[in-house]
Formats: structure tokens, C-alpha cells, sequence
């Protein structure tokens, strides 16, 4: 899972960062509009692929994380019980620990939603050169 973000997260920034330079290249925001356009399209394109793949893959990994839990043998508690009650947020108290734990402050974002915030902020930054390459060209 990780390397695929990785590797989307990377073409992306690759890919951010020649859009903007050639963007603002012409100190007059969005320089060329046919290379804003087809840059922010572009963009969004490889973004709605690495959504997808992310989807597919974090799909997958919960899957997989339910088959183990369906076979975990009783009371072994390494998927199930108090360690899925704290994946989910809720107070938990283990062995050796003076207070119960919990998940807080931005922790509670969550590890798959920060990736789709992280992807939808490349998102729309892509939609909005795009937009505004196309009103320049149009203007």
C-alpha cells in the first residue's frame, strides 16, 4: 500500500511542481493558458488513478484484516477486542498501563483519510489552474 502512494505521491509532486513553474514561469498567473488546461487535466487525471488505486489497496488491506480476525484463535487479542476498539477510537485499558489509552487530537483524522485529503488537495489545486487557464484563454 505504501509504496503505491508513494509512488503516485511522488509523479504527482513531479508533475505539481512543472505545472506551477510553467503556471506562474510567465510572472502572469496562469502563464500559457493551453499549458495551464492540459497540465490541470492531466493532473486531475493522475489523481482520480492514484484515488482509485489507493481505494483498491486500502479495500484490499481491510479485507485481509477481517479474514485474520475471523481466524484468530480465542483470546489471543491481536486484531480483536481491545486492539480493534482503539483503531476505532474508543478508551481502552491494557496490561502494565496506568490509564486507559486512546486515539486524540489529529490522530482521530486516520491514516486513510488524511491520504484522501493529501489527494484531494492535490486535486484541487490541479482543477483550479486548469479552470483558470481555460477562463484566461477563453478572456
Amino acid at each position: 500500500m505504501a509504496a503505491i502512494f508513494s509512488a503516485f505521491l511522488l509523479a504527482n509532486t513531479l508533475l505539481m511542481g512543472f505545472l506551477l513553474h510553467t503556471a506562474v514561469g510567465s510572472n502572469d498567473f496562469p502563464g500559457q493558458p493551453g499549458k495551464a488546461v492540459v497540465g490541470g487535466v492531466l493532473g486531475l487525471c493522475v489523481s482520480v488513478l492514484w484515488l482509485a488505486a489507493y481505494e483498491h489497496v486500502a479495500a484490499s488491506v481491510d479485507m485481509r484484516i477481517a479474514r485474520a480476525r475471523e481466524i484468530e484463535p480465542e483470546g489471543w487479542e491481536l486484531l480483536t477486542g481491545r486492539p480493534h476498539s482503539f483503531s476505532h477510537g474508543q478508551e481502552v485499558a491494557f496490561d502494565g498501563e496506568d490509564e486507559p489509552m486512546r486515539v486524540t487530537g489529529f490522530a482521530r483524522l486516520g491514516i486513510r483519510n488524511a491520504a484522501r485529503l493529501l489527494i484531494a488537495v492535490f486535486m484541487v489545486v490541479y482543477a483550479t489552474v486548469a479552470v483558470w487557464g481555460f477562463v484566461d484563454a477563453v478572456t
